[in-house]
C-alpha cells in the first residue's frame, strides 16, 4: 500500500478537537515601533485548569511553548502545577505568578485524578482506555463472510488468491465437498466443528477476525499526539496484503476500511458501531462510508 494512499484514506477522518485560546489586545507603540500586547479595559480573563500535574525536575518558565522563548523564571522539582492549555508543540501553558508560563510536558507527571491532557470534544467520538474484542471472533463462515479467517478456509481448500478472501459460489463448493469428504452436515458454512477438520486453531476462530490494535496514547497524550499516533499506525501497514474485510495485524492483511480502524484504535478511538468485526461480515465491506457518514466525527477539507 503506497504513501500516499494511506494519506487519502486517513485523511478521510480527521478528529479536530476544540483547544482553549487565550486572546490579547495588540498595541503598536508609535515612538519605538514595537509592537507589543497590552490589556485594554478589562482584566485578563481566568483560564480554566484542564490539568494538574507535579514536575519532575527543574524547569524553566517560559514565554511561548518551546525553547526559544525567553524564561520567566524557574519553577523547583515537586512543584505542583495547574494546566490551562496544551500548546500545539505539546508544551503545558501553567499558572505562574498572578500570570500564565509554559514549561515542557515531558517533565511533569500528570495527577491520575485529573482528566486527560486532551480529549475529544464532547460531541464526538471519546478516547477511551481500552478496546478489546478478544474471543468474540467465532462467528459462522456463510456466503458473502470476508476477510483472514476466510483466507484461512480458502488455503486449506487449496484455492489461489484469486478468488479474493469471500465466500462466493466456489467457495461454498468446496466447502460442501470438504464436508461431504469428512462425513459432516454440507452447510456450504464453516461453523466451529468444520473449521476444527480442517486443522484450524481455536485461537484463530476465536481471534484471527477480532484483532485490535494496543492503544498508544495515555493521559498525558495531546491533541497532535493522538494524530501522529494514527497517522504511524498506518506506516505500519505499508507493505501489508490488501484482503477484502481484514483488519488484521500489520503483515496479516487489511483493506482500506480496516486499515482506518487500527489507525483508529491505536489513538483510543472506537468507532462503535463499526467494528473490526462487523467489517468481515456479509454486507459492511465498505464501512469506511459509515465512518465518514458518522456524526461523531469532525470532517475537514483536503486537497492532493
Amino acid at each position: 500500500m503506497k504513501k500516499k494512499g494511506i494519506a487519502r484514506i486517513l485523511t478521510t477522518i480527521v478528529i479536530i478537537g476544540s483547544m482553549n485560546t487565550s486572546f490579547a489586545y495588540a498595541m503598536e507603540n508609535k515612538y519605538t515601533g514595537d509592537s507589543s500586547y497590552a490589556k485594554i479595559g478589562k482584566q485578563k480573563e481566568e483560564l480554566t485548569v484542564i490539568k494538574t500535574g507535579t514536575t519532575t525536575m527543574r524547569l524553566n518558565v517560559r514565554k511561548g511553548g518551546s525553547t526559544s522563548y525567553i524564561s520567566l523564571g524557574k519553577i523547583e522539582k515537586g512543584t505542583k502545577v495547574e494546566i490551562v492549555e496544551v500548546a500545539t508543540t505539546g508544551w503545558y501553558k501553567i499558572k505562574y505568578q498572578d500570570d500564565y508560563g509554559y514549561i515542557s510536558h515531558k517533565y511533569v507527571n500528570i495527577d491520575k485524578d485529573t482528566d486527560r491532557v486532551y480529549q475529544n470534544p464532547s460531541q464526538y467520538f471519546q478516547i477511551q482506555d481500552n478496546i478489546s474484542f478478544e474471543g468474540q471472533g467465532n462467528y459462522i463462515l456463510k456466503k458473502g463472510s470476508m476477510g483472514l479467517k476466510v483466507r484461512k478456509v480458502q488455503q486449506k481448500l487449496g484455492m489461489s488468491k484469486t478468488y479474493k478472501a469471500i465466500i462466493g459460489p466456489v467457495t461454498i463448493s468446496k466447502i460442501k465437498a470438504f464436508q461431504k469428504k469428512n462425513r459432516l452436515k454440507q452447510t456450504g458454512e464453516v461453523d466451529y466443528k468444520t473449521w476444527k477438520k480442517m486443522g484450524l486453531s481455536d485461537d484463530d476462530w476465536n481471534n484471527l477476525g477480532a484483532y485490535v490494535s494496543p492503544i498508544q496514547v495515555d493521559e498525558n497524550s495531546t491533541k497532535k499526539d493522538c494524530i501522529e499516533t494514527m497517522i504511524s499506525r498506518a506506516y505500519d501497514y505499508l507493505g501489508t496484503e490488501y484482503i477484502v474485510g481484514a483488519s488484521g495485524k500489520p503483515g496479516q492483511g487489511v483493506d482500506c476500511s480496516g486499515l482506518v480502524m487500527q489507525a483508529l484504535y491505536a489513538a483510543g478511538i472506537n468507532p462503535s458501531p463499526v467494528n473490526v468485526i462487523r467489517h468481515s461480515q456479509p454486507g459492511y465491506e465498505y464501512e469506511s462510508r459509515n465512518l465518514f457518514n458518522s456524526k461523531k466525527f469532525k470532517k475537514i477539507s483536503y486537497y492532493f
